[in-house]
């Protein structure tokens, strides 16, 4: 008697690479984008590990370890407060980079972009602002973000509604 088997299909997709613009056009004293991409590897080899930049959209991404936490949507009204936590050592090495105090972070525009590996197909942007900066040490930095509700005019400095 033949014993009976069951294929199993998987559903495959390509690897989904995470990118994060900070825009300081909105803070004073600070002008330009960062770009930062997470996990980049040189796929050349199995243990060179090196890091190499990724364009996209016509823009140079550094790579540069992250972490998001709390995203979500809820339909419910309360709003999600994520946080971003980013490799300092690398951060602020790079050349971009303003030296502010902590403080001067909060209204700075971060731009959550993701897509897949083959670089043609994105998803939908997500936009953020740095609401506080929650933990600070030699080797990471962690953002408190706000999203950016379009109804509520988030994107108007003067309607932008921030601890002090």
């Amino acid at each position: 008697m033949a014993i009976p088997s069951t294929e199993v299909q998987k559903l495959v997709t390509q690897a989904i690479i995470d990118l994060v613009e900070f825009d300081f056009s909105t803070i004073s004293g600070a002008s330009g984008n960062v770009y930062i991409a997470s996990s980049l590897q040189d796929g050349s080899g199995p243990s060179t590990g090196q890091q190499i930049k990724y364009v996209w959209d016509g823009n140079s991404y550094e790579h540069v370890d992250f972490r998001t936490n709390g995203l979500s949507s809820d339909s419910t009204g309360s709003i999600a407060e994520p946080t971003l936590e980013v490799a300092a050592n690398t951060l602020f090495s790079i050349s971009g980079w303003p030296t502010l105090d902590l403080i001067e972070y909060r209204g700075v525009i971060v731009k959550r972009r993701r897509v897949f590996e083959d670089g043609t197909t994105p998803l939908a942007p997500q936009r953020y602002y740095i609401k506080k900066v929650s933990q600070f040490n030699t080797s990471t930095i962690t953002f408190v973000l706000t999203p950016s509700l379009g109804f509520e005019q988030l994107n108007r400095a003067s309607t932008r509604k921030m601890e002090l």
